[in-house]
């Protein structure tokens, strides 16, 4: 199985950093990667990450679609069932460890993914700490440490929304968690 290539990745801050390509992908999906954000193409070229990214997508959607167009009919889909039932009746008792063992893997390296990628998470918030960068998901705390106490906090009409006013930005919080940031006027 060869590698997955990585790619070099410059955000709007000037960061640079590697990442490989399924790891652009999620990040582009989930809106956690810069619109502005640049990889480094083969020929030496900074060029945009979506020229990148949004290919795959529509690649990986095409394959979705065309997955959920190929299904089995109703005559076909009585015989898997038969089948799948004269299997299990067949089979129950001597392969349930080894599906239950099989199923319990699955969960741990789920759950040890999950993990990494909230490491990686908490990892690109302190690099944006220390970089006194203000980014979504932030907490109270957390912008405090970067650019201190606001000048104002304005509570809006959802109990769950405030600003916080400084010279010249706002910052707007949802639950207790940055979800924007904006120019003060």
């Amino acid at each position: 199985m060869n590698p997955e290539p990585t790619y070099r990745v410059r955000r709007s801050d000037s960061q640079e950093r590697a990442y490989q390509l399924h790891e652009l992908t999620w990040l582009w999906r989930t809106a956690e990667l810069p619109h502005d954000a640049e990889y480094l193409d083969g020929e030496g070229r900074w060029r945009p990450v979506n020229e990148l990214v949004e290919p795959v997508i529509a690649r990986l959607c095409a394959q979705e679609k065309k997955a959920s167009v190929a299904a089995p009919t109703h005559h076909a889909t009585r015989w898997w069932w038969a089948a799948a039932v004269a299997v299990l009746a067949g089979s129950g008792a001597a392969i349930s460890p080894e599906i239950q063992r099989r199923y319990d893997g699955w969960q741990r390296q789920k759950e040890r993914e999950r993990e990494a990628v909230e490491r990686e998470q908490e990892a690109r918030k302190q690099d944006f700490i220390a970089s006194n960068v203000v980014i979504p998901n932030m907490t109270h705390e957390e912008v405090r440490r970067i650019i201190g106490e606001p000048r104002a906090i304005k509570a809006t009409g959802d109990s769950n929304l405030e600003r916080w006013v400084y010279k010249t930005q706002v910052i707007v919080f949802q639950d207790g968690k940055v979800i924007g940031v904006e120019s003060a006027k």
